[in-house]
């Protein structure tokens, strides 16, 4: 009986201030973020709710406003990817994609659902494939060519995107 207090003791000191410094870290967090909201910050501001979030995961602040600045943030990156796309770089857009979608699935990961919506989905699976297709003739040129670890790189770059891409 005696050893189970103290061993309650003991985790209850434990506890108490990591659950207190969480609460002031996720505050902290939320101070600076509503500061680079206000300047038009949006990325640092996203940025700075994520790391809230990830102190205080029921921060309601702090999930409004990754909702509102994530979704202007993920929208900027979607129109990256949508001009580098009508510009035909394929890589550039291949990778504005993929950190537009990485960074939809931290917020969802926080708890905050952004909509990635339209038809990037579509143009996405289009423009990647082209990349690919490219990496993949250039990769298989530098075999030929006896350049190994150029064509190892090209090949790394290819599971990276599309762990299942032909014989890679």
């Amino acid at each position: 009986m005696q050893r189970t207090k103290v061993l309650l003791r003991l985790t209850l000191l434990i506890l108490l201030p990591a659950i207190f410094l969480g609460g002031c870290a996720s505050k902290k967090h939320l101070k600076t973020a509503l500061r680079y909201d206000e300047a038009g910050l949006f990325e640092d501001a996203a940025q700075s709710y994520m790391r809230s979030l990830s102190a205080n995961r029921d921060n309601i602040d702090a999930k409004l406003g990754l909702r509102r600045t994530g979704q202007q943030v993920l929208e900027q990156r979607l129109s990256d990817f949508q001009s580098h796309y009508s510009n035909q770089r394929y890589r550039d857009a291949v990778y504005a994609y993929l950190e537009a979608e990485r960074f939809q699935e931290r917020a969802r990961a926080l708890g905050v659902r952004l909509d990635f919506s339209g038809n990037h989905q579509r143009a996405y699976h289009e423009v990647r494939s082209m990349y690919l297709a490219e990496l993949y003739e250039e990769g298989l040129r530098q075999l030929d060519a006896e350049a190994f670890a150029t064509a190892e790189q090209h090949f790394a770059e290819i599971l990276d995107i599309d762990a299942a891409y032909k014989d890679v």
